[in-house]
């Protein structure tokens, strides 16, 4: 093992050195702005030094007053902040004076941001707002300001091509202090392209642009800010920022908010930037597949079971017998992760009901050791919902007063349904010990879902809850992970909706967090205050990818990495990208560059996984088309697992129906591209390339036809030795054929 480790970490340092031929990302980014109605003009202007730091081809400035310059090469670029305050002190009785105005103070000013209120008629900074600046260290700067309200220490850590900023924000006031930060990006000249994933988007936290010369991005470290960023995208193209939304700081608490400034070397674009913030980050790490869902539904004593979108059908009863035909099966897909339903007190998959623990114990412990003969290596994963957990009407104390889908439909439709307060009290008496655990609405109503499967409504409803460490959600989930991978042996488990929130968060009102509240414009304070339940997850989240993990078992969850707690942990995790690739491959045409999806750029800082593609279209061949999805996947660096994708007959012609998407796992990626993946296991790619090897096999190259066919390339690829390693050049049909390189 450690010579096959040993020879894999050289394939990656050499194969990072040379670019893939066309895989520029100039001009592809999705389109990003804010519409302004009356646009700032936002000019350049050098500051005065008060401090420099200077460090390889860069150097860092301060101002007396704060402000941040950058200069690299023949580009500069200014970094500024400021930060809200109350406009007017409370009322003896701690009460708020809606008639205040907000104020400002800045490093080294107040400034706009779009779709908000201009500031100029607002106040300026607080008079014992003085910011010192002192350099304390030979990469080091400190910043320090106070105000009536709060105090700011900031500290800057100058690296090469990166600045760290930290900003340590401490209430000074015996009521909670709402705080707006801004943070401000003007460069010396416009920038060709500017991308930032979206309005509160935690998986992908940064900002980029591209400069005549240079480009240069923004990431934001922290878990609240992440949760919380709401760019700047206006009309002026030599500006960009970001601010932080719904902060407030509690009595006596701090919190302290951390980005990052990247340059780029010239000609280096966006994929450039997210594998530097990628390996910052440690966020490489091997990813196994292919995976599918499975389903199993008991018939008197027999278990049916079938994979998501297969019309192939078998029971154990038959398999126990011979196991041939679904050994042959299994080995034809390849599959190596199986999320098998019905799910712990959730969707009961192909089931009428949502099954007890002793049913699910009586299913399982009848289909896990009869698939260990069939496919030893198999892994068999639970699925578990990590904020639904089903509740049962017809035991709770006037439970039937809780409304239930609709009992006349079979299929739907499906919705979610706030309770009225008097029918949530109903749900929370039945519920002992679950107060701690429930999402409420401001009025303190609970949320079910109505759903139906197995041709009948599902009259066990999912209650909307959250996990924190203590509250009986995370008591109960740890016990459905034992129950799933001590009990019944099973190979570790599937978590949807495992960060709760992926655009936002998701709310809970009646406790206070102490850091989560709306911010009034108007006045500069706060009220609304609520729980973020994804935030309040964090630590709950590490614990259950550490318990699974720390006993050699798998875990998958749905929806990317949302916090720095989490960022390193190797769970396999994807967002339900399907429908956005689908629509894409319905009109894209084979050999053009596949156009930007905004939605797959959230998985960029985390596993570079998607799920599948919803909408298969009409008379299209179904290899082919896992070709064509596969080609958008790498298009944005990233691969997939197979969901709702329509299996082709498994015939003699379609043997290898399967093989590419076989050859994708296991990859640990070291660099995503447009249109490529380089990982230590291989190089998966749907434009040309050129590399160069130091290991010591002649690599092997397959290149796959749009139809899925392995084709003979050899004419168009040139494998050979030099200087003691391997040159790989290879001219493919770009964005029409798949090569991977082992």
């Amino acid at each position: 093992m450690r010579v096959i480790l040993r020879q894999l970490s050289i394939w990656v340092a050499a194969a990072i050195c040379l670019p893939l031929l066309g895989a520029v990302d100039e001009n592809w980014l999705p389109a990003t702005g804010d519409a302004e109605d009356t646009p700032t003009v936002w000019e350049f202007q050098a500051i005065t030094p008060h401090v420099t730091v200077p460090c390889g081809r860069m150097s860092v400035t301060l101002s007396a007053q704060g402000a941040i310059q950058v200069d690299a090469g023949e580009d500069s670029y200014l970094l500024e902040s400021c930060f809200s305050y109350p406009g007017t002190p409370r009322k003896p009785d701690g009460s708020i004076d809606w008639n205040g105005e907000i104020g400002w103070n800045g490093l080294a000013r107040g400034f706009n941001h779009p779709r908000y209120p201009d500031i100029s008629p607002q106040r300026g900074p607080e008079v014992t707002w003085q910011p010192e600046v002192s350099r304390v260290g030979d990469d080091t700067v400190r910043v320090e300001a106070a105000g009536e309200h709060y105090r700011l220490q900031r500290t800057i850590r100058v690296h090469e091509g990166r600045v760290g900023i930290d900003d340590t924000l401490t209430n000074l006031r015996a009521h909670p202090t709402s705080v707006v930060p801004r943070y401000g990006l003007t460069a010396s000249e416009d920038f060709l392209e500017r991308y930032n994933a979206g309005l509160e988007v935690p998986a992908n936290p940064t900002l980029f642009c591209r400069g005549p010369r240079r480009s240069v991005g923004i990431v934001m470290q922290d878990n609240f800010s992440r949760s919380r960023l709401r760019p700047a995208m206006g009309e002026a193209m030599n500006h960009t920022g970001i601010q932080v939304n719904r902060l407030a700081l509690d009595v006596g608490s701090s919190r302290t908010l951390s980005w990052s400034f990247y340059v780029m070397e010239p000609g280096q674009g966006y994929f450039d930037f997210i594998n530097r913030v990628r390996d910052d980050w440690d966020a490489n790490f091997t990813i196994d597949g292919p995976f599918s869902f499975g389903y199993l539904l008991p018939k008197d004593d027999d278990i049916k079971f079938y994979l998501l979108y297969s019309p192939r059908e078998f029971y154990l009863n038959d398999v126990e017998n011979d196991p041939t035909a679904l050994r042959e099966y299994l080995d034809w897909r390849g599959i190596e992760i199986l999320a098998i339903t019905p799910w712990l007190d959730h969707d009961p998959g192909a089931m009428d009901h949502v099954v007890t623990w002793d049913e699910y114990r009586q299913i399982m412990r009848r289909f896990v050791p009869a698939m260990r003969k069939v496919a030893p290596d198999l892994k068999i994963i639970a699925c578990i919902e990590t904020d639904w957990v089903a509740i049962r009407p017809d035991t709770m104390p006037n439970g039937d007063q809780i409304p239930l889908p609709d009992q006349t439909q079979k299929y739907g439709p499906s919705v979610i349904k706030t309770m009225t307060p008097e029918v949530s009290a109903i749900i929370e008496a039945g519920m002992p010990g679950w107060s701690d655990s429930i999402v409420r609405t401001a009025k303190g109503e609970f949320s079910v879902y109505h759903y139906y499967r197995g041709g009948a409504p599902i009259n066990q409803l999912p209650l909307h809850v959250y996990p924190q460490v203590g509250n009986k959600r995370y008591d109960y989930m740890m016990e459905q992970i034992k129950l799933a991978v001590e009990e019944l042996g099973m190979d570790g488990v599937y978590c949807d909706e495992f960060p709760l929130g992926q655009i936002g968060n998701v709310r809970s009102y009646g406790s206070w967090d102490g850091m989560s509240a709306e911010n009034c414009f108007k006045t500069g304070e706060l009220h609304g205050e609520y729980t973020d339940c994804g935030l309040a997850g964090v630590q709950a989240r590490v614990d259950f990818i550490n318990y699974v993990h720390d006993r050699g078992k798998v875990f998958v969850a749905n929806r990317h990495c949302t916090s720095r707690d989490e960022q390193a942990l190797p769970a396999f995790r994807f967002t339900e990208t399907g429908s956005a690739v689908a629509e894409a491959a319905q009109t894209w045409e084979v050999g053009t560059r596949p156009p930007a999806l905004n939605y797959l750029f959230f998985s960029h800082l985390n596993s570079p996984l998607g799920l599948g593609a919803c909408g298969f279209p009409e008379g299209e061949d179904k290899v082919r088309w896992m070709v064509k999805v596969t080609i958008i996947y790498l298009a944005h660096g990233m691969i997939y697992y197979n969901y709702t994708m329509p299996e082709p007959d498994m015939t003699e012609a379609n043997r290898d129906a399967y093989l590419l998407e076989q050859k994708l796992f296991p990859i640990t990626p070291v660099e995503l591209g447009q249109g490529f993946i380089v990982g230590k296991e291989r190089i998966l790619s749907a434009v040309s390339l050129d590399r160069l090897c130091d290991v010591d096999h002649e690599p092997s190259v397959m290149v796959f036809d749009i139809n899925g066919k392995v084709v003979d390339a050899r004419r168009r690829c040139r494998v050979r030795q030099e200087n003691g390693q391997w040159r790989v050049r290879l001219d493919l049909d770009d964005w029409a054929e798949v090569a991977v390189v082992e």
